[in-house]
Formats: structure tokens, C-alpha cells, sequence
């Protein structure tokens, strides 16, 4: 497992992840305008696939990277600045 999160599901044209997919339910006419044959729709980039490719995740599983703790570990340490009192 390289870099320690494991593979997810990703979008076999533009490498979108597991979140922008959408999995086609079977007689459903949901997202079916593209493509209808096939099994799956990326959000991110509109195109229908019939399986999705796997890659490694770029952060830990069901974390967008977006909170405080995920920023401030991705940060330099000088960026942080020392803060003289």
C-alpha cells in the first residue's frame, strides 16, 4: 500500500475519485442521456464508462482534506510563523 491510503475507484477518463461517481442502478433512468448502455457517470467530467479504474488515494479515506488538521499538517512548519509576543 503504497503512501498508506490504500486504492480507490476512479474515473477511467479524467482520474476523477470515488466521490464524483456515480453508479448507474439497473433500470433506472437516472444521469442516463449519456451513454445509457453504460454502468457508470463521472460528475466531474460527464462521461459514462462501464467500469472504473483503480488508483491510489491521494489523502485518508473519508477525509476531503479540507479541515483544519489536514491543512495544518500539509504546511511548512516556517509558514506557520513563530508569533513573537
Amino acid at each position: 500500500m503504497k503512501g498508506g491510503f490504500g486504492v480507490t475507484n476512479c474515473c477511467p477518463h479524467c482520474d476523477a475519485a470515488a466521490s464524483a461517481l456515480y453508479k448507474r442502478t439497473p433500470g433506472s433512468e437516472a444521469n442516463r442521456t449519456v451513454d445509457p448502455d453504460k454502468d457508470w457517470f463521472c460528475r466531474d467530467c460527464g462521461t459514462a464508462f462501464d467500469d472504473p479504474d483503480e488508483r491510489e488515494r491521494r489523502t485518508p479515506a473519508n477525509t476531503g482534506g479540507g479541515d483544519l488538521a489536514s491543512k495544518l499538517e500539509s504546511m511548512d512548519p516556517a509558514d506557520l510563523g513563530g508569533g513573537e509576543a
